[in-house]
């Protein structure tokens, strides 16, 4: 994900090959606007997220665009609590102190420990996507120029 150091090599391959001046200059045009900043994929902090699931439940994993798993975290949530509830207006005293807070407690854990594979999931499907469209770019404008003759 160093993009800078990518656009740098990429421009470096350019000058190598065996293209014409206009050739190369179009190549490394399209290189250093591909890698502009405002192109780059947007990648989810795991520490904002984090503290985004701490204050709030579930806004985390809106954060990162998971809305349904926000979402399911968000009911498991609701539903531990209404557990609890449930328990406290039946007089069920220490059933809504263990299991009810056991369970809001797991619930509220998980959707932040959920964010460690989600996060960096999310990123390199990103990553992933922006550097297979410039490859395949890149590669197809080579071929177009005739680099590999």
């Amino acid at each position: 994900n160093n993009y800078k150091y990518a656009a740098q090599k990429f421009n470096e391959y350019t000058a190598l090959t065996n293209l014409s001046l206009k050739e190369k200059d179009s190549l490394s045009t399209f290189v250093d606007t591909y890698y502009r900043a405002k192109n780059l994929p947007k990648l989810k902090s795991l520490k904002k997220a984090r503290r985004l699931s701490k204050v709030l439940p579930g806004a985390g994993l809106f954060y990162v665009g998971k809305p349904g798993k926000a979402l399911a975290n968000i009911s498991f949530q609701l539903f531990a609590l209404g557990y609890t509830g449930a328990n406290v207006y039946f007089s069920n005293y220490v059933t809504a102190a263990s299991a009810g807070l056991f369970l809001m407690r797991s619930f509220y854990t998980g959707g932040i420990n959920q964010l460690n594979e989600v996060v960096p999931k999310v990123n390199y499907t990103r990553s992933r996507k922006f550097n297979d469209t410039f490859k395949n770019t890149y590669t197809n404008q080579l071929i177009h120029y005739g680099a590999f003759n």
